[in-house]
């Protein structure tokens, strides 16, 4: 990343991974209405798995490249597995030494405003609130069917099943704690031997 963009800014904007799976089956839900249109259920679940962003050099993550894992993901299963891999990815690059600023999807909502100025400070941009923050307010999607509103009150089908695949993913990734907590354990910030 350094070598080939030189002075890009890596921002990882995070959420629990439940939630994170939960909101892309409910656009899967309301994608599906139209699926049918654009594409099949096994481009949808590809998307999920094709290039996933595995650090490459990575041994422990050998397993994961493999065809078979991949092609026994259900979808919920899909999604957690490219979570998972990001987080990964993003462990790696702070063990190699790349500045990311890591934010918590719900502080970006329940605080724009700060998170906007954390933004604005790491990529050296000015303080001036207004237009990502007007930005923030609209709904890009109004009136399809990826509205704030259709989304929100999709209804996920097997509740039990996507959270039985997500925990699956997880236990797999060896991801045992919140993404906050992967990534100031990978800081060095908490001891990893007494937490």
């Amino acid at each position: 990343m350094q070598q080939m963009f030189p002075g890009s800014k890596v921002i990882f904007l995070y959420r629990n991974i439940k939630d994170n799976v939960d909101s892309f089956m409910r656009v899967m839900i309301s994608f599906s209405k139209y699926a049918f249109l654009f594409t099949g259920e096994k481009e949808m679940l590809d998307y999920w798995i094709n290039d996933v962003p595995l650090p490459m050099d990575a041994a422990q993550f050998r397993w994961a490249r493999d065809p078979k894992v991949l092609s026994e993901l259900s979808l919920p299963g899909a999604i957690a597995f490219n979570w998972c891999s990001t987080v990964a990815c993003i462990k790696t690059y702070i063990e190699e030494g790349l500045e990311v600023l890591d934010m918590d999807y719900k502080m970006l909502v329940a605080k724009p405003e700060e998170s906007w100025n954390i933004l604005a400070k790491f990529c050296d941009l000015p303080l001036d609130e207004g237009k990502p923050l007007d930005a923030y307010k609209k709904d890009s999607q109004k009136s399809s069917f990826l509205s704030r509103g259709k989304l929100s009150s999709a209804v996920i089908k097997n509740k039990e099943y996507v959270d039985k695949e997500t925990d699956k993913i997880l236990t797999a990734f060896r991801l045992r704690r919140t993404v906050y907590e992967e990534l100031l354990i990978v800081r060095g910030v908490v001891d990893k031997e007494n937490d």
